[in-house]
């Protein structure tokens, strides 16, 4: 049983923590002292008496874990790190300092003994609460503690945490096989799920044949995705998968009927879906979260860049239904703009897998490497472009087919159609040199300035914005004897060596 506290000297600590406070500040000309001061009798009976730490092992698996949601109170914060023994009380006085570890808004990167990177009001709250559902996956023992403001609440995405951490163990009893979801469509007759299995068949088949593939080897690349999933599971305990009510969709209901005790139900709560696997990934998880396109790099978009490429967390965001492929669901469902949006956030890595043997390549390459990563997948039935033994590294192009009077640069489902381009052009004489760009970001520079030299001529196939003429502008930037063209006018006058047509 935890003793009693002594108030007496949790009132002393917290006074001195106020001059704390206050002098920091001072020293730094900006701050939120209100807000702190505020907070400071609940972070000293936290800190000095409540938490189970101890600063001599901060990464202590088995420790307390505090979030401070509203990070522009930080001071509060680190004037109870500095008197624990953390860091210097010393550095309190560089408080903003550009070269500080202690800046405006907490930053798990800099500064010992902080557990989450925050600042975006309410995304804190949601990191604590994937913390918890993090530690409850090995059965860890340990408590974690957020506090909020009182205008905070005011975020949608509190209210988001609040019901999945209330949900705990039914969330996870959820995600199972889609049958739910299939029967509320159909009424258990099957006729319409069938139908849409049908269509996908008759798909398959014709881009199957389009590249001389058997029907059997077509199939969607969600639904590989999925099965990798569960691959991955059974090799790695770390691994969970968070989802937004659209599991049947994304494909990650298998992972869930073989895990349920690692497959976290989000509901259509996007951005809390992605800061709930941003906190289970500073517990040692691997988390996957799966939505569409147009939610994981629109609707979260802020969540994604605030609390998983900045801190730099290692989730794994795999995104279906891109392009305009899906054209029947409309616009709305039309993602088309992620790659322009996310190749700006810092530390993501981001791949295009072109078939089905890449995509599981794709996913096995992510899980490998540390660090967030973003997989962007289609929805139809894509043929197999590449053999089984096909050497997949990330930032490295696959030359499919060789040629010397243009190159064709393509990304995803786009790669299929270049080979069909190139079929079509060596009807007439020309030869075409055809790569998968399956990695966007780190972009191949190498593959790009050695097929420039070599054909003289590069043409990107894209299905979103165009993207790849922007990365080739980086490329060739500078460069003496390079025309880049972006939507067919010239952005840039260098010479001939490339010709980049989005």
């Amino acid at each position: 049983m935890r003793a009693e506290p002594d108030y007496d000297a949790l009132r002393n600590t917290a006074h001195a923590l106020r001059g704390d406070i206050l002098r920091m500040i001072g020293a730094a000309g900006s701050g939120h002292p209100g807000g702190s001061l505020s907070a400071i009798d609940m972070v000293t009976y936290l800190y000095f008496h409540r938490m189970r730490i101890d600063p001599a092992r901060p990464e202590w698996a088995e420790r307390d874990r505090f979030v401070l949601s509203k990070g522009h109170c930080a001071p509060a914060w680190y004037v109870a790190l500095a008197h624990r023994g953390y860091f210097p009380r010393e550095d309190l006085l560089r408080l903003r300092d550009i070269e500080s570890p202690l800046q405006g808004h907490p930053d798990m990167r800099k500064t010992l003994g902080v557990d989450m990177t925050t600042g975006s009001l309410g995304q804190g709250f949601s990191a604590a609460a994937g913390i918890a559902l993090g530690l409850k996956v090995p059965g860890i023992e340990a408590r974690v503690y957020a506090m909020l403001s009182d205008g905070e609440l005011q975020e949608g995405i509190v209210w988001e945490a609040a019901m999945a951490a209330a949900r705990g163990k039914a969330a996870r009893d959820r995600g199972g096989d889609g049958e739910g979801e299939r029967r509320a469509v159909d009424g258990g007759s099957g006729r319409l799920a069938q139908s849409g299995r049908s269509a996908e068949r008759r798909r398959g088949e014709r881009a199957a044949g389009r590249v001389g593939r058997s029907a059997e080897m077509s199939q969607p690349n969600r639904v590989v995705y999925g099965k990798t999933l569960v691959e991955l599971g059974e090799r790695d305990p770390r691994v969970v998968v968070f989802e937004a009510d659209i599991a049947k969709s994304t494909n990650t209901w298998r992972f869930g009927k073989r895990f349920p005790e690692r497959f976290f139900h989000c509901g259509a709560a996007e951005m809390n879906m992605m800061c709930l696997a941003a906190g289970a990934a500073t517990t040692g998880l691997i988390p996957f979260a799966s939505t569409f396109v147009v939610f994981a790099s629109m609707r979260a978009c802020e969540a994604v860049r605030q609390s998983i490429c900045y801190p730099r967390l290692n989730v794994k965001i795999v995104a279906t239904n891109a392009g305009v492929e899906i054209c029947g669901d409309g616009p709305s469902h039309q993602g088309v703009e992620d790659l322009a949006i996310l190749r700006t956030f810092p530390n993501l890595t981001m791949l295009s897998p072109s078939d089905p043997v890449t995509t599981r390549l794709a996913t096995m390459a992510a899980w490998e490497m540390k660090g967030p990563v973003y997989i962007r997948l289609g929805r139809q039935p894509a043929a197999v472009l590449h053999t089984e033994d096909v050497e997949f590294r990330i930032g490295k192009m696959i030359r499919l087919r060789e040629g010397r009077d243009v190159t064709l640069i393509a990304t995803g489902n786009m790669v299929e159609q270049a080979l069909l381009a190139a079929g079509e052009l060596e009807r007439g004489g020309v030869q075409a040199r055809v790569l998968d760009c399956h990695t966007i970001k780190p972009i191949d520079r190498g593959e790009i300035v050695q097929a420039a030299e070599e054909t003289g001529c590069i043409v990107t196939a894209e299905d979103k914005l165009a993207e790849l003429p922007e990365r080739l502008h980086a490329v060739f930037h500078g460069r003496p004897g390079a025309t880049v063209f972006l939507d067919g006018e010239a952005e840039l006058e260098y010479g001939e060596v490339a010709r980049v047509i989005a």
